[in-house]
């Protein structure tokens, strides 16, 4: 059965306005599904027990180091170190929850190229 006109035309313009994702960031797209991520992290912007990731690239976050606030830049070495030590710095106004998910550095680099994508 053929989708009618103005289907069609919803379908046609949601695909144009979405951008196609490269092949990392796809799979990083798939690493956060199957890790768990989304659980507690949104690619919407609403934020749940963790941050979203939505616009968070290239944002200001504060974050406890030693309890302290330091406001750092969200980019791919923040992004890098939160994932892969989420025990040492805890974005503030979040608990310090985040487990440690064993990772190589090219599902690290592919996540964060997901990220980047949610703008």
């Amino acid at each position: 059965m053929a989708m009618q006109e103005a289907d069609f035309d919803k379908w046609y313009q949601a695909k144009a306005a979405a951008p196609a994702l490269s092949a990392n960031a796809a799979h990083g797209l798939k690493l956060l599904q199957s890790k768990g991520c989304l659980g507690c992290h949104t690619t919407t912007g609403q934020p749940l027990v963790g941050p979203s990731y939505k616009g968070i690239y290239g944002s200001k976050v504060t974050v406890l180091v030693n309890g302290k606030p330091v406001v750092k830049t969200v980019d791919d070495k923040y992004l890098e170190f939160m994932i892969t030590h989420p025990d040492i710095w805890v974005v503030h106004g979040y608990q310090p929850i985040m487990p440690a998910i064993p990772l190589t550095d090219k599902e690290v680099d592919d996540i964060i190229a997901y990220i980047k994508t949610l703008k």
